[in-house]
Formats: structure tokens, sequence, C-alpha cells
């Protein structure tokens, strides 16, 4: 499957900290995947966003990304065959906290966690 093959690329790039090639990557499956793929891959698109936002100082864009990633995260099906999705959940949440307690320090570190 495509996806699979795309999200794993993509979530090599996210652990190695190349947010805005995650994103590129990914991008991919959002401009060229099916009507199931999209809506997997959605969450990890707006993970990157929120990543990429918030170290540019859009704290309130990147507290909405990072709030619509955790969403759209959860709802995914396929990929939580391929990835510890707890950790990724709890990880995003801490995120979210940080950024109303330190909004300008630095984020708590995501990683995607393979199975």
């Amino acid at each position: 499957m495509i996806l699979e093959d795309i999200f794993y690329e993509g979530a090599h790039l996210f652990n190695a900290c190349k947010y805005n090639d995650a994103h590129i990557t990914w991008e991919g499956v959002w401009k060229n995947g099916s009507e199931l793929e999209r809506p997997e891959i959605k969450g990890f698109i707006q993970l990157t966003g929120a990543i990429l936002n918030t170290k540019a100082g859009k704290i309130s864009s990147g507290k909405y990304l990072f709030n619509k990633s955790l969403s759209n995260i959860s709802a995914s099906v396929l990929i939580p065959e391929w990835v510890e999705f707890k950790p990724l959940l709890g990880e995003i949440m801490a995120c979210l906290e940080h950024l109303d307690e330190k909004p300008y320090e630095l984020l708590p570190r995501i990683e995607i966690i393979f199975q």
C-alpha cells in the first residue's frame, strides 16, 4: 500500500526533526491519495504544521493545529496498526499543555514509535 510507504518515509523525517520535509512527504498522500487514505494522513500533516507554526512564534495557530491533529490522529483507522498511538497522543497533549504554560519555550519532543 502506497499510504504505508509514504507514511513511514514521512515518519522517519519527522523523527529526525525534519518537520517541513515530513509535511511535504505526507502532502503527497493528501494531494494524490484515495478518499480512504487522505483522512489517515490529515492529522500528521496538521501535526507538522503545528510544530512549524509554533517554532515560527505563531502560538495560536500552533495550538489550533495541535488540537486538530489530536482529533484527526485519534480518528485514524489504519495507522494505529503501524505505530504506538498512546505515547504519540500523550506527547501531543503534553505540547498543548506546554503551550498554555510556557508558549515561547522549546516544545517537548514528539516521536513516532513504530510497532
